[in-house]
C-alpha cells in the first residue's frame, strides 16, 4: 500500500499529463501511438496508476515537450 500523499501527487500528476496533451490538440491515440504505448497505458499514467514505468512515464513527458520541467526532481543539491 502507497501512502496516501504518494497517490495524490500521483492522481495530479496524470492530471497534468492529460490537460498538457489537451491543449496540444493531441488525441489519445496520436500520443500513444508517438510514445510507442497503448492507450490503455496512456489511459493508466492520465489516472496516476503507480504501476506505469518510470520510463514510459518520461516518454510521454518528452513526447509532450516537458521532459526538462523534472530536471529538479531528486536533485541532491536541493
Amino acid at each position: 500500500q502507497l501512502p496516501r500523499e504518494v497517490l495524490k501527487n500521483l492522481d495530479e500528476l496524470g492530471q497534468r499529463v492529460r490537460i498538457a496533451r489537451i491543449r496540444r490538440r493531441l488525441s489519445t491515440e496520436d500520443l500513444a501511438q508517438a510514445c510507442g504505448i497503448g492507450r490503455r497505458t496512456l489511459y493508466r499514467i492520465e489516472n496516476g496508476d503507480p504501476g506505469i514505468s518510470l520510463g514510459t512515464f518520461m516518454s510521454v513527458l518528452w513526447k509532450l515537450a516537458l521532459l526538462d520541467s523534472i530536471r529538479g526532481v531528486a536533485d541532491p543539491d536541493t
